[in-house]
């Protein structure tokens, strides 16, 4: 801001004000100190809040300024009269007012900038890096809105630096696109030059790559398994049900579609009178594949009859939830068994494993907490891609849908590919076969021969 004026009459009443903070400022015009005539004001809006007139030190000029106010965090900003001109001046910086605060010093004054009729150069900055695939095209760039101008000149776009990149430079937007068939980098200099008697210029580098092809992985042909009861699925390894083009890197994944019917919460509860003894333990839950997140879950741990023997809900412990769950009982020995009510996704799910009843004992704790796992089916991949699916409870019967996934990794893209299996279990008992017995010989002799019926 410029106004043309004579000596202005700034003052501040200091009795209206509760607090002050100090500036020691060195004033400079067009980068340049000022003499000695000078004024500087300091202002809330256009309130005045302090007045300072310059004082020689060494081979310069200092203003001592007294700023008041009654609230910290104001914006202070400051005006100058140029005597020489008769002008007054928008100085650049501000200050954020703090009561009693020191705003530099008589050997490390505050700067404090105005200018008048001044050829600044422009600025031009962060314009982004970009990468592409073969195939994919570049971002337009619109080079104005990385342009910082300070002064009316126009100004003149430029580009150096392309060989096998081809730009479309017209009013200040960059097209960019490459030689057909080439892969790399290179860096482009944009230039934003004053069209002034100075030539001021301002240039900001943008690197390009181009990567080959990224062809997303293909997962198909996952087939279904149905077993019977106390059967075990098969193993299986999702490199053989994956097309992978690039040669890229994979990572897997499984996940669980959303249950199609929500079920109730069970609202679980315990009567700890009604049991003389008590142990407690400390139990991380992963459920249905993940963490679960979130206090509005409920873990429940059950008699073999199927009575409820204690509750808990999820407490927060550092990045994750946890369970301090208290178990009761009348005798040692009980098999505890356990359930999992998954508020998020409505579904009441068993969980694998069991612990013994003993009075007194503490299992787990916040920094090593005993892990279960909640779902009907449990799925592990391991980092080769072989897949383990089992049930949680031995008893269950039922189908579940299995999402497996795998996804590029260390591209820009990260293509996933998807493929669903569904793991049923029926009524049907499978048979079991156990017990048959190793034989040893000696020279000569001749292996008994089996029934098998004999240890079905």
């Amino acid at each position: 801001m410029v106004l043309y004026a004579d000596e202005p009459e700034w003052s501040v009443n200091a009795a209206d004000f509760t607090g002050s903070a100090t500036v020691v400022g060195a004033l400079f015009l067009n980068n340049e100190v000022t003499g000695s005539d000078n004024i500087v004001g300091a202002f809330v809006g256009d309130s005045c809040r302090g007045v300072g007139s310059p004082i020689a030190f060494n081979d310069g000029w200092l203003y001592f300024i007294t700023v008041y106010a009654n609230t910290n965090g104001e914006t202070v900003s400051f005006r100058a009269w140029i005597s020489e001109t008769d002008t007054v001046l928008s100085v650049w910086e501000t200050i954020i007012y703090s009561q009693g605060h020191s705003f530099g010093g008589p050997d490390d004054p505050y700067t404090l900038n105005t200018y008048l009729d001044h050829d600044f150069p422009p600025v031009l900055s962060g314009i982004p890096d970009q990468v592409i695939h073969q195939g994919e095209s570049f971002e337009v760039v619109r080079l104005y809105g990385h342009l910082e101008v300070n002064d009316p000149d126009p100004i003149i776009w430029h580009v150096t630096g392309q060989e096998y990149l081809v730009v479309d430079l017209t009013d200040s937007v960059a097209h960019v696109e490459p030689v057909a068939g080439w892969v790399g980098t290179e860096s482009l200099v944009f230039s934003a030059v004053d069209d002034s008697e100075n030539g001021h210029a301002g240039s900001d580098t943008a690197a390009y790559t181009v990567l080959p092809e990224d062809n997303p992985p293909v997962m198909a042909g996952i087939p279904d398994q149905t077993i019977g009861i106390n059967s075990q699925f098969s193993s299986f390894d999702l490199n053989e049900f994956l097309i992978e083009l690039d040669g890229n890197d994979v990572g897997f994944g499984h996940s669980f579609p959303e249950p199609s019917e929500p079920e109730t919460d069970p609202l679980w509860s315990v009567d700890h009178s009604d049991h003389e003894f008590s142990m407690s333990a400390t139990v991380l839950v992963e459920s249905m594949g993940s963490i679960a997140q979130g206090g509005s879950h409920t873990l429940a741990a059950f008699a073999p009859d199927g009575s409820v023997r204690g509750v808990s809900s999820g407490v927060q412990f550092n990045d994750t939830w946890i369970y301090f769950i208290t178990i009761y009982s009348n005798t040692d020995g009980d098999t505890i068994s356990f359930r999992f009510f998954d508020q998020e996704l409505s579904m009441d799910l068993p969980v694998q494993g069991s612990i013994t009843f003993v009075h007194n004992a503490v299992l787990g704790g916040p920094d090593d907490p005993l892990v279960y796992r909640a779902g009907f089916l449990l799925v592990d991949i391991d980092d080769a891609g072989w897949v383990d699916i089992s049930v949680s409870d031995p008893l269950w019967v039922g189908s579940g849908t299995v999402t497996f996934q795998a996804q590029d990794t260390g591209t820009e893209n990260a293509h996933t590919a998807t493929d669903e299996a569904v793991f049923t279990v029926l009524q049907e008992t499978a048979p079991v076969l156990s017990g048959i017995p190793d034989q040893y010989l000696l020279p000569g002799e001749s292996f008994s021969d089996i029934e098998l019926s004999d240890y079905l």
